[in-house]
Protein backbone atom coordinates (compact mmCIF):
# COMPACT_ATOMS: atom_id res chain seq x y z
CA UNK A 1 0.00 0.00 0.00
CA UNK A 2 2.18 3.07 -1.31
CA UNK A 3 -0.42 5.34 -0.20
CA UNK A 4 0.24 4.37 3.38
CA UNK A 5 4.18 4.47 3.06
CA UNK A 6 3.70 8.01 1.86
CA UNK A 7 2.03 8.74 4.88
CA UNK A 8 5.05 7.59 6.87
CA UNK A 9 7.06 9.43 4.57
CA UNK A 10 5.59 12.68 5.50
CA UNK A 11 5.30 11.75 9.16
CA UNK A 12 9.27 11.20 8.41
CA UNK A 13 9.41 14.58 7.44
CA UNK A 14 7.84 16.42 10.04
CA UNK A 15 9.60 14.21 12.98
CA UNK A 16 12.89 14.31 11.08
CA UNK A 17 14.74 11.94 13.09
CA UNK A 18 18.42 10.93 11.97
CA UNK A 19 17.51 7.86 10.27
CA UNK A 20 14.95 5.31 9.77
CA UNK A 21 15.38 1.77 9.79
CA UNK A 22 12.73 -0.66 7.87
CA UNK A 23 12.57 -4.72 8.32
CA UNK A 24 10.02 -7.67 7.56
CA UNK A 25 8.85 -10.32 9.86
CA UNK A 26 11.17 -12.89 10.55
CA UNK A 27 10.01 -15.11 12.99
CA UNK A 28 6.09 -15.97 14.20
CA UNK A 29 4.91 -12.44 14.52
CA UNK A 30 2.49 -11.85 17.09
CA UNK A 31 -0.48 -10.68 14.76
CA UNK A 32 -1.98 -13.41 13.09
CA UNK A 33 -2.27 -10.76 9.68
CA UNK A 34 1.77 -9.95 9.36
CA UNK A 35 3.35 -11.69 6.55
CA UNK A 36 7.42 -11.34 5.60
CA UNK A 37 7.68 -8.95 3.19
CA UNK A 38 10.14 -9.73 0.29
CA UNK A 39 13.43 -7.93 -0.43
CA UNK A 40 11.93 -6.26 -3.72
CA UNK A 41 9.20 -4.73 -2.05
CA UNK A 42 11.72 -3.44 1.18
CA UNK A 43 14.03 -1.86 -0.99
CA UNK A 44 10.68 -0.23 -3.28
CA UNK A 45 9.36 1.09 0.81
CA UNK A 46 13.08 2.30 1.81
CA UNK A 47 13.25 4.11 -1.59
CA UNK A 48 9.99 5.62 -0.83
CA UNK A 49 10.46 6.77 3.12
CA UNK A 50 13.71 8.59 1.27
CA UNK A 51 17.64 9.03 2.17
CA UNK A 52 17.11 8.50 5.88
CA UNK A 53 15.37 4.55 5.46
CA UNK A 54 17.76 1.84 5.88
CA UNK A 55 17.26 -1.50 5.38
CA UNK A 56 17.70 -3.76 8.92
CA UNK A 57 20.65 -6.13 8.42
CA UNK A 58 19.96 -9.27 10.24
CA UNK A 59 22.31 -9.43 13.67
CA UNK A 60 23.54 -13.04 12.74
CA UNK A 61 25.03 -11.69 9.52
CA UNK A 62 28.01 -9.81 11.51
CA UNK A 63 30.72 -11.67 12.69
CA UNK A 64 32.36 -12.33 16.46
CA UNK A 65 33.71 -14.77 18.59
CA UNK A 66 31.26 -16.94 20.41
CA UNK A 67 30.52 -16.40 24.17
CA UNK A 68 30.04 -19.78 26.13
CA UNK A 69 26.76 -21.77 25.89
CA UNK A 70 24.25 -19.74 27.67
CA UNK A 71 22.43 -21.36 30.97
CA UNK A 72 18.72 -23.05 29.82
CA UNK A 73 17.50 -20.20 31.95
CA UNK A 74 18.75 -17.77 29.63
CA UNK A 75 17.54 -19.26 26.55
CA UNK A 76 14.30 -19.96 28.58
CA UNK A 77 13.88 -16.42 29.05
CA UNK A 78 15.20 -15.29 25.71
CA UNK A 79 12.10 -17.61 23.95
CA UNK A 80 9.70 -16.67 27.00
CA UNK A 81 9.32 -13.37 24.88
CA UNK A 82 8.91 -14.31 21.76
CA UNK A 83 9.45 -17.46 19.41
CA UNK A 84 13.01 -17.69 18.16
CA UNK A 85 15.72 -19.45 15.90
CA UNK A 86 18.73 -21.03 17.33
CA UNK A 87 20.39 -18.92 15.56
CA UNK A 88 18.45 -15.75 17.42
CA UNK A 89 19.26 -16.88 20.68
CA UNK A 90 23.04 -17.17 19.26
CA UNK A 91 23.52 -14.06 18.31
CA UNK A 92 21.40 -12.48 20.87
CA UNK A 93 23.50 -14.00 23.47
CA UNK A 94 26.48 -14.23 21.65
CA UNK A 95 26.82 -17.98 22.02
CA UNK A 96 28.11 -20.68 19.29
CA UNK A 97 24.79 -21.28 17.25
CA UNK A 98 25.12 -25.37 17.24
CA UNK A 99 26.08 -25.62 20.16
CA UNK A 100 22.87 -23.42 21.51
CA UNK A 101 20.67 -25.10 18.82
CA UNK A 102 21.60 -28.82 20.68
CA UNK A 103 20.75 -27.52 24.09
CA UNK A 104 17.27 -26.05 22.74
CA UNK A 105 16.71 -29.47 21.20
CA UNK A 106 17.32 -30.77 24.57
CA UNK A 107 14.67 -28.28 26.17
CA UNK A 108 11.83 -29.72 23.52
CA UNK A 109 12.52 -33.30 24.71
CA UNK A 110 12.43 -32.56 27.99
CA UNK A 111 9.69 -30.61 27.50
CA UNK A 112 10.24 -27.10 28.06
CA UNK A 113 10.07 -25.72 24.69
CA UNK A 114 8.20 -26.33 21.60
CA UNK A 115 8.98 -26.23 17.64
CA UNK A 116 7.26 -23.50 15.84
CA UNK A 117 7.55 -23.91 11.77
CA UNK A 118 7.02 -20.64 10.51
CA UNK A 119 8.11 -19.61 6.44
CA UNK A 120 9.53 -22.75 6.34
CA UNK A 121 12.19 -22.14 9.05
CA UNK A 122 11.98 -23.43 12.91
CA UNK A 123 11.46 -21.15 15.93
CA UNK A 124 11.17 -22.25 19.33
CA UNK A 125 8.96 -21.11 21.65
CA UNK A 126 8.01 -21.23 25.33
CA UNK A 127 6.40 -25.03 26.09
CA UNK A 128 2.40 -24.47 26.84
CA UNK A 129 3.24 -26.31 29.84
CA UNK A 130 5.72 -24.18 30.89
CA UNK A 131 3.34 -20.85 31.15
CA UNK A 132 1.87 -21.51 34.81
CA UNK A 133 5.52 -21.51 35.99
CA UNK A 134 6.91 -18.22 34.53
CA UNK A 135 3.35 -16.91 35.35
CA UNK A 136 3.12 -18.08 39.07
CA UNK A 137 1.11 -14.89 40.52
CA UNK A 138 -0.45 -13.06 37.83
CA UNK A 139 -2.63 -15.83 36.28
CA UNK A 140 -5.82 -15.18 37.15
CA UNK A 141 -5.33 -11.37 38.84
CA UNK A 142 -6.93 -8.49 36.78
CA UNK A 143 -4.65 -5.80 35.88
CA UNK A 144 -5.12 -2.57 37.51
CA UNK A 145 -5.03 0.88 36.38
Amino acid sequence: HDAEVMLLREAIERINPDKVQINTVVRPPAEPWAHPVSQDRLEDIRRMLGEKAEIIVPARERSCAPAPLPSDEEIIAAVARRPMSSADVSDGLGADAQLVGRRMDALCESGQLRIVEFSGKRFYALADSAMPELLGNFQGEKRKN
